[in-house]
């Protein structure tokens, strides 16, 4: 398998980016499975961040159709409105485990990955952030695209697993698999780990000499997944 330990001593210049935990993702919405400890771990790595002093940036899904039109195929409710993250809605609100504190910003998005916001880049470059630890959802959609583009912008993406979540385990399990199997210059990581990084504890994770290491099926994923 073309993969590798890296130890990892301490990040360079991390900054922490929660991806659309907003109150519509609990049970009486769209329904992430695990969503309460996806909450529980991320509220973690952002009090983490915060003792250390790293940044720690929202992006937040807000549909609102006076500022860009429906796309071609968009799906719309039966009165014409988005059919989720709509605007002025209670259900896009940040959920209070993960809620920002004072002067974290918040960057609103139309589109899956969150620097479709196009101050969201420029916002990192500005502070000399380096480091991406990831948290959010849905792993196979928002969280996938957003790590796609912070590695094209130069950034290393650590990847917390368990502070991610989809619409099943198994669909997250997956979605972080094929994830791993592009994700140059970064690693998949646990919460525990993210923390010990921090905290300035080194830690090893595994991260790619050649894309897609891990060929994967059904009866493996649990495997695969765990041993990131």
């Amino acid at each position: 398998m073309n993969d590798t330990s890296l130890r990892i001593e301490k990040p360079a210049h991390p900054a922490v980016l929660i991806i659309d935990l907003q109150e519509e993702q609990g049970p009486a919405g769209l329904a992430v499975e695990n969503f309460s400890r996806v909450l529980d771990n991320a509220a973690r790595v952002i009090a983490g961040a915060r003792a250390m002093g790293a940044p720690v940036v929202y992006g937040r899904y807000v549909r609102d159709l006076s500022t860009l039109p429906l796309r071609p195929f968009e799906p719309v409710t039966a009165h014409g409105s988005p059919t989720f993250s709509a605007a002025e809605t209670a259900g896009i609100e940040i959920c209070a485990e993960v809620a920002p504190a004072e002067g974290e910003p918040v960057f609103d998005k139309q589109a899956l990955s969150c620097f479709s916001n196009p101050f969201l880049a420029p916002y990192l470059t500005s502070r000399g952030i380096e480091t991406l630890i990831v948290c959010g959802v849905w792993t196979e959609a928002c969280v996938g695209l957003s790590v796609r583009d912070a590695i094209g912008q130069g950034l290393r993406v650590l990847l917390v697993k368990d502070a991610c979540g989809s619409g099943t385990d198994f669909m997250h399990r997956i979605a972080i698999l094929n994830i791993a199997n592009r994700l140059y210059g970064g690693s998949v990581i646990s919460t525990e780990r993210a923390l010990a990084l921090l905290a300035g504890r080194p830690c090893c994770a595994r991260t790619l000499e050649w894309p897609v290491p891990f060929r994967f099926a059904a009866a493996d994923v649990d495997q695969i997944y765990e041993s990131l």
